[in-house]
């Protein structure tokens, strides 16, 4: 993607129009990419829950942080409600929903556990 349409769409979402830095530049693709690993590590654990069960409700409650911290700047910042509500309600949204089906997944494997032990005796 190139700067200047790169800029275009982050002038899109209400940001300002900025001259091309190539420091800026650094720290938008280093962003960038952090973000990248980050959901490919979120996918990881969507696709094998179980193997990964113990750290699932870290990253809820990683997302839940993020969307007060969100919150907190936003407001402070007095941002505007587009992109600012849509990004906090995601972070609470995608955080409530990981530590709920985490504990369902627990619930689950736990009567699981009981069923084959009880088959077993």
């Amino acid at each position: 993607m190139s700067w200047s349409s790169f800029i275009e769409l982050l002038h899109g979402l209400g940001g300002p129009l900025v001259p091309y830095d190539r420091m800026l530049d650094y720290w938008l693709r280093m962003t960038a990419g952090v973000y990248t690993l980050v959901g490919v590590l979120y996918l990881l654990l969507a696709v094998q829950p179980r193997k990964y069960r113990v750290v699932i409700p870290w990253f809820g409650w990683m997302m839940l942080i993020e969307g007060v911290v969100l919150l907190l700047h936003g407001l402070r910042l007095a941002l505007p409600p587009f992109p600012f509500y849509a990004d906090v309600a995601a972070s609470f949204i995608g955080g409530c929903g990981i530590l709920w089906f985490a504990r369902r997944a627990e619930y689950n494997q736990a009567n699981s556990a009981a069923d084959s032990h009880a088959v077993e005796t």
